[in-house]
């Protein structure tokens, strides 16, 4: 299957709508945020897209930099890697004292072989679970 133009994407958004008006007691997706993430490429190409979005929040973490906006309960968020906008910037050094395994001493424990069991299964799920008169 080929990648979806941008028109079939919000075609297949409004079909989606279209059918949860149409069948009111269809339950509606587990999600309990609605949230479509658009990952682009670089810092300019970042910028543009959050100017296009307009106001939102900003977020950080350790390796992603987003930038989100709400229409009502639905989240479209940008995604850049952290790296692709931040700046790395060494603000001091410290020295740290750590404990570390000696890796000498962990090659001279002897190795045991342990037998276990182990299940093993398959999932068999019934064609007629989807045949229209199963409901």
């Amino acid at each position: 299957m080929s990648e979806p133009t941008r028109q079939d994407y919000i075609n297949g958004m409004r079909q989606i709508c279209d059918f949860l008006e149409s069948h009111p007691g269809f339950k509606l997706p587990y999600e309990f945020e609605f949230k479509k993430s658009v990952y682009v490429n670089g810092k300019e190409e970042f910028i543009a897209h959050a100017r296009m979005l307009g106001t939102g929040q900003k977020s950080v973490d350790e390796d992603w930099f987003r930038f989100t906006r709400q229409f009502g309960f639905t989240t479209m968020e940008l995604v850049e890697s952290r790296s692709a906008i931040c700046e790395r910037v060494v603000v001091r050094t410290e020295e740290i004292e750590s404990e570390e395994v000696d890796p000498a001493a962990i090659a001279a424990l002897p190795k045991l072989t342990v037998k276990k069991s182990v299940e093993i299964v398959e999932w068999r799920c019934p064609d007629a679970l989807l045949s229209p008169e199963a409901a």
